[in-house]
């Protein structure tokens, strides 16, 4: 008995020593954020966009086409990579303390066809580092507009 008691307290105390140190380990700590701007709320299937908005919140300056081309648009919950096929056209760093702003569309995402559907859905960008906010869009029928 005595040595299940002394067992059961090793345990505990490495388990309570393992949950202190893993306290200790320092987490990355965000350097960007992601903003969606949804001026727009109702489309049609081919023409799905949004601006952009990535804001440095580090010191340090940041490679933009490596964080842009990481994102998954996350549409209806499902993540979709990005089409490497698209090529970057923008700046090529963010400086510390600023933002930059352009624009995606999901035709740059493998999005399949049969997934944009007429009706609400639902879409953001996020990566290993964060996650933008979440934009409600429509799809209307073409002889909606």
């Amino acid at each position: 008995m005595r040595r299940l008691i002394v067992f059961s307290f090793l345990v505990m105390f490495s388990l309570c020593s393992f949950g202190e140190l893993e306290n200790r380990i320092p987490k990355k700590e965000k350097t960007y954020e992601v903003v969606l701007v949804g001026e727009k709320v109702e489309f049609l299937e081919e023409n799905i966009s949004s601006r952009l908005i990535i804001r440095n919140i580090s010191d340090a300056e940041i490679d933009v086409i490596k964080i842009y081309f990481n994102f998954s648009l996350v549409w209806d919950g499902k993540p979709y990579a990005h089409d490497e096929s698209f090529d970057w056209n923008g700046a090529s760093a963010i400086l510390p303390k600023t933002s930059l702003n352009t624009s995606i569309s999901i035709n740059e995402y493998k999005i399949p066809k049969e997934t944009l559907t007429p009706g609400r859905h639902t879409m953001s960008l996020k990566d290993e580092m964060t996650e933008s906010n979440q934009l409600t869009i429509f799809i209307g029928k073409k002889k909606d507009f």
